[in-house]
């Protein structure tokens, strides 16, 4: 602390505070009315080096100048005393590198899709009905949230809940499949195995129509908290389980809560072309860090998605002007290159007829402007033919 000063009598070094071993607790008590008084050495900070320490001092606090002078010296002990928290400083001291911030940067590549498109768009289908949590199918608790049915956590089977998800297989499928062929644009299927297990002419109809397939784990369940040979199993268990329904194996990885520091590497040596758990940019990459595997990224997107049919969109004119509105401006942006938009669908919301028209609509708007509408593989692909780990496209030319 500053020399001159002294701590308050009653303030405690040693106050409790949750989470905080004792001997490197500050209580907020510490920051009372400080004695302005000359501090003897115990309590003086020891100066940094190459600083000057200035006189000790004694201020007459009840001066107008001295008041206010005693109150920027109180809250600057504050300030200046380190406070240790052993459950944050293992996080501080990870290398930077293990997390990229920077990407491209200002200066995208510069290149553009095929037939000159500036946006390519990646429309995917989020095949879960069936597989999610439930009563049904012996888990402790329904799945809540993830559709219109407002229900509460219940250890009895609800139908009515049951019913919400057995829409999206039923009807909301098929009426998404028939948007898809009217407008003859291709889409990726993120797949639970057991969805599709459940559902084999669904399965069917993907294949059919030529849809990329794409795993989204064997139940629509959570992987982070697996330990790694847990989640290496699953992975190859639901791999095989939806090449056995489709004859076609997945060509990427999509968990619902996303992935853990070794869930790459398993990705890559098990047969995956590329990966989309990752929402941090508007082009594919390659990823960073220690170990980083030769594995492109396609980053998937949440804001043009149709899960906010639950919120923020109460109509399909809203999401279809959303959507739009996303679109025209990866269009115009003045950022050189190009750009991927990615849409999220689920049959049990997208497909039902009041929300359908919106998805309808806006690819007849995307159709007409210089939009690619392409499978997710078909993306990465394209991408890798003109970049590499080591070498990107050409920069765009800094802004003048």
């Amino acid at each position: 602390m500053r020399p001159g000063m002294t701590m308050h009598p009653d303030a405690s070094m040693t106050s409790p505070s949750k989470g905080w071993p004792a001997s490197q607790r500050l209580s907020i008590s510490a920051i009372r009315p400080c004695r302005m008084t000359t501090a003897p050495a115990s309590m003086t900070e020891s100066p940094t080096p190459g600083t000057t320490v200035p006189p000790r001092m004694s201020v007459d606090i009840r001066s107008p100048l001295g008041y206010f002078h005693h109150i920027e010296v109180c809250f600057t002990i504050a300030a200046r005393v380190r406070l240790r928290n052993p459950r944050t400083e293992n996080l501080m001291a990870v290398p930077q590198t293990q997390r990229d911030f920077v990407g491209y940067g200002e200066n995208p590549p510069s290149f553009s899709w095929p037939n000159g498109a500036r946006v390519a768009i990646s429309l995917v289908i989020n095949v879960e009905e069936g597989a999610e949590r439930s009563i049904a199918r012996g888990d402790s608790a329904n799945d809540l949230g993830a559709h219109w049915i407002p229900a509460r956590g219940s250890g009895t089977r609800n139908l009515t809940l049951e019913s919400a998800f057995e829409y999206g297989a039923r009807a909301g499928m098929w009426r998404l499949l028939r948007i898809l062929r009217k407008h003859h644009v291709p889409a990726t299927a993120f797949c639970c195995a057991a969805a599709l297990e459940l559902n084999p002419p669904g399965a069917a109809a993907l294949v059919r129509d030529g849809h990329e397939i794409a795993d989204h784990g064997y139940q629509w369940d959570t992987h982070t908290e697996l330990d790694d040979d847990a989640e290496e199993r699953l992975i190859l268990s639901s791999r095989d389980a939806i090449h056995a329904s489709t004859g076609r194996m997945p060509t990427s990885w999509y968990s619902r809560d996303g992935l853990k520091p070794g869930t790459r590497p398993v990705l890559a040596r098990t047969g995956f072309s590329y990966e989309s758990n990752s929402f941090n940019d508007d082009l594919p990459h390659w990823g960073s860090g220690p170990g980083n595997p030769q594995l492109p990224i396609l980053p998937y997107a949440g804001d043009t998605n149709d899960s906010g049919l639950f919120r923020q969109f109460p109509t399909a004119a809203a999401f279809e002007k959303h959507l739009t509105a996303a679109l025209e401006m990866l269009l115009d942006d003045t950022r050189c290159g190009p750009s991927v938009m990615s849409v999220g669908l689920h049959p049990r919301l997208i497909g039902r007829p009041a929300y359908a028209v919106a998805l309808d609509r806006f690819i007849t708007h995307a159709r007409g402007r210089s939009a690619w509408f392409a499978t997710r593989q078909e993306i990465v692909d394209a991408w890798v033919r003109i970049t590499t780990p080591e070498r990107t496209t050409a920069a765009c030319p800094p802004p003048s």
